[in-house]
């Protein structure tokens, strides 16, 4: 992010659903850790943490 490098381990979830594969899961974020200062619009303040999501559908065609 940011022209900044980590690496990161993401747990991973999966389920078989209808003979679709389902993975999913998250990263938590510390945006002061990729050098992003956290956004401020018109006195509206955000968190300097976060939360990337993961999903992923496969299906066979």
């Amino acid at each position: 992010m940011h022209g900044v490098t980590r690496t990161v381990t993401v747990p991973l979830d999966t389920q078989l659903t209808g003979g679709q594969i389902r993975v999913s899961g998250q990263i938590p974020v510390t945006f002061s850790d990729y050098d992003i200062d956290s956004p401020s619009v018109g006195g509206i303040r955000v968190e300097d943490n976060g939360i990337i999501e993961v999903l992923l559908n496969f299906a066979k065609s």
